[in-house]
């Protein structure tokens, strides 16, 4: 069986029906998300109902069955899952992250073997080549410790990032990524962290294991078989997801101080929060500052899928700064539920409180790589070399 052969008959659709299954998805999320919090990973209920939905194919090549949306409605869809619960958002977009990239760069083999009957494939992943693949006989003997395998504990394995030894003798591959079945990946229960704890990233080892090479990716000299242009530059499309879930849970935030805002009275006051003026200017100030993040960022995503077709000047310049604004827009969200925080007042701070769960998930989520001050150099150093 090849890839081609495996195209399903709802590859392409809309963006209106992929946002009404996220809809029909949202009651499960948010009754869950506290146990889900509690387990250090998604409850399974809510992984199979991701599942069911197909939602972990949203970016996948649709040579395999996947539903490869643009950038922007990516965004959107993410976002609407975040309002739920940041940590499934989380875990929706590393999955399908890593869905995406064993769809585009594994051999035919591999996909048939992944990609066949039953549940979309996932795999917890990270970017960082911190294994070391020695190569053997029909395929790589595999060795490493990995961190932040968001998902890691309902995926069917993990991508091991590795460096290959003896990388310079031959016309081999210098960097790979190897998938390895769950069965041969030992799970550190170290993800003992203040927010996101549902994402269950927990670290990962892989002792000595031999990945063939229908389950090898190669990184460098990257080698993409199926997705065209979008699947070549996966990893350019990665700042946008951290913006999508900084953006949903800064809109719960700001629709939770408001509900809370009309029923609390402070201490001997005999008006509600909602009825002082100082809480009406700062909750339109926040919802004014939230609408620019919210259409800068869907300008961004727009201005990417845009340029893809492009030179492929335009695309890094594009891809550059969306990744500059996508931080932005973490560090923007980030100060907009602590404000929220604090207009609630010390109810928020109790366990329980959507607001407490909310600033230890966005504090958790801006410590990300992709959105760090790295992307702002990286912007600059690019408008440096372009000024006339």
């Amino acid at each position: 069986m090849t890839a081609g052969m495996q195209i399903t008959g709802d590859s392409i659709i809309g963006r209106a029906e992929l946002l009404a299954r996220v809809a029909s998805l949202t009651p499960l999320i948010e009754e869950t998300a506290a146990r889900s919090e509690a387990l250090g990973t998604l409850v399974p209920e809510v992984v199979v109902a991701l599942h069911q939905a197909k939602l972990f194919g949203l970016w996948s090549a649709r040579e395999v069955g996947g539903y490869d949306i643009d950038l922007a409605d990516q965004l959107e869809i993410l976002m609407v899952v975040a309002q739920a619960d940041m940590s499934t958002c989380w875990s929706l977009m590393i999955g399908a992250s890593s869905s995406a990239a064993m769809a585009a760069r594994l051999p035919d083999e591999g996909i048939s073997q992944l990609f066949g009957d039953g549940p979309w494939p996932t795999a917890a992943s990270s970017l960082n080549p911190s294994g070391r693949a020695q190569r053997t006989t029909g395929g790589y003997r595999v060795s490493g410790r990995w961190g932040f395998g968001s998902g890691i504990q309902h995926a069917n394995g993990a991508m091991a990032n590795c460096l290959v030894e003896d990388a310079n003798v031959g016309d081999g591959p210098q960097q790979i990524a190897a998938f390895v079945p769950l069965d041969k990946v030992q799970i550190l229960n170290d993800w003992k962290v203040s927010g996101l704890r549902g994402s269950g990233s927990n670290s990962y080892i892989v002792d000595d294991a031999f990945v063939p090479d229908c389950f090898i990716a190669v990184i460098r000299p990257l080698t993409v078989y199926r997705g065209g242009g979008r699947a070549a530059v996966l990893h350019l499309r990665l700042p946008i997801e951290h913006a999508a879930v900084a953006l949903g849970g800064t809109r719960r935030a700001l629709d939770e101080v408001t509900l809370q805002a009309i029923g609390k009275r402070r201490l001997t006051e005999t008006r509600t929060v909602a009825d002082s003026q100082l809480f009406q200017v700062e909750l339109g100030r926040m919802e004014s500052q939230y609408a620019g993040l919210i259409a800068g960022t869907r300008a961004a995503a727009a201005a990417f899928d845009a340029a893809l077709p492009g030179p492929e000047a335009r695309l890094a310049d594009a891809a550059a700064s969306m990744r500059a604004f996508s931080t932005h827009v973490t560090e923007a969200c980030q100060a907009i539920v602590n404000r929220c925080l604090r207009q609630a007042g010390a109810g928020a701070i109790m366990p329980g409180n959507p607001l407490e769960r909310l600033q230890r998930d966005m504090t958790v989520a801006a410590q990300h790589y992709m959105i760090g001050d790295s992307a702002y150099e990286a912007l600059g150093r690019l408008r440096l070399v372009i000024a006339p």
